[in-house]
């Protein structure tokens, strides 16, 4: 869910590979002594970690946005229909029914 919210607010992350990426990437390419293929290397893998760094820092908030909603949602007491409230144990205290959206008193 974090990963797809970055990418739909950054451009970068939408972008399509480098279509000669093959010709300098890979293990085959690895070990290469050729200055073209280690600075494209260099180049793509340094993009890379850009948008790694980013998706990050980006993403963190609205992950942890989500910890926190998934907290208070699971904090929060049970749903109680009107007939769970009526047929409640404890006849004296206050519930809420938030299926009337009112204070419902059982005293």
């Amino acid at each position: 869910m974090a990963l797809e919210e970055a990418v739909n607010e950054s451009v970068e992350l939408r972008r399509g590979l480098p279509t000669d990426l093959l010709s300098y990437m890979g293990l085959i390419h690895s070990g290469t002594k050729d200055k073209r293929v280690i600075e494209k290397r260099e180049a793509f893998q340094r993009k890379m970690k850009e948008l790694a760094t980013g998706i990050l820092s980006q993403s963190c908030d609205y992950a942890v946005d989500q910890l926190g909603k998934k907290f208070v949602w699971d904090s929060l007491p049970p749903y109680l229909t009107s007939k769970a409230i009526t047929n409640n144990s404890f006849p004296y205290c206050y519930l809420i029914s938030y299926a009337h959206s009112k204070l419902t008193s059982l005293t």
